[in-house]
């Protein structure tokens, strides 16, 4: 089961902590989407769903003016691409939940190819690591360091980068 203050935590530091206040009853819908996950289901169409209900969440609480303040004293204005990090962040909750089996190994594979996600190919390398041969094991990592430095804060999260 994935909380709301999970979700919450994901959206601090891209939108501040008295936006996120507001943001309480988006969070509690994507929670119960994600929560209710099945294989029968695509990643998009989760995907899809977080997106949509944090940009319509932000745009409605900015007065469309997507004006946040992730910090004191620092104002940004999100951008799409924000957005699609939020949402890939916010799917990793749902990746997390996934049992290390190669059904699972399967969907994250092919949603990282048909859609870029950092977050599932960071599931994939922590949590499927015996289910990959080692030279895709040494491919999946150098792909993972081409990503921005600032979407890599788990490495050190799980104690270091694993090898």
């Amino acid at each position: 089961m994935i909380a709301v203050a999970q979700v919450i935590s994901v959206l601090i530091p891209w939108l501040g902590p008295s936006l996120c206040d507001s943001l309480y009853p988006a969070a509690e819908k994507i929670c119960v989407r994600l929560s209710g996950y099945s294989p029968r289901r695509s990643p998009e169409e989760d995907r899809d769903f977080v997106r949509q209900h944090v940009f319509e969440s932000v745009y409605r609480l900015t007065g469309g003016s997507l004006l946040v303040f992730p910090s004191p004293g620092q104002e940004v204005t999100m951008c799409p691409d924000d957005f699609d990090t939020i949402t890939d962040e916010i799917m990793f909750l749902l990746f997390d939940t996934f049992p290390a089996d190669t059904l699972h190994l399967r969907i994250l594979e092919e949603y990282s190819e048909r859609t870029g996600s950092l977050s599932a190919l960071r599931k994939i390398y922590v949590s499927f690591g015996n289910l990959i041969p080692g030279g895709e094991r040494a491919a999946l990592k150098r792909v993972i360091l081409g990503f921005p430095a600032f979407r890599l804060y788990w490495m050190k999260d799980a104690g270091g980068f694993p090898s």
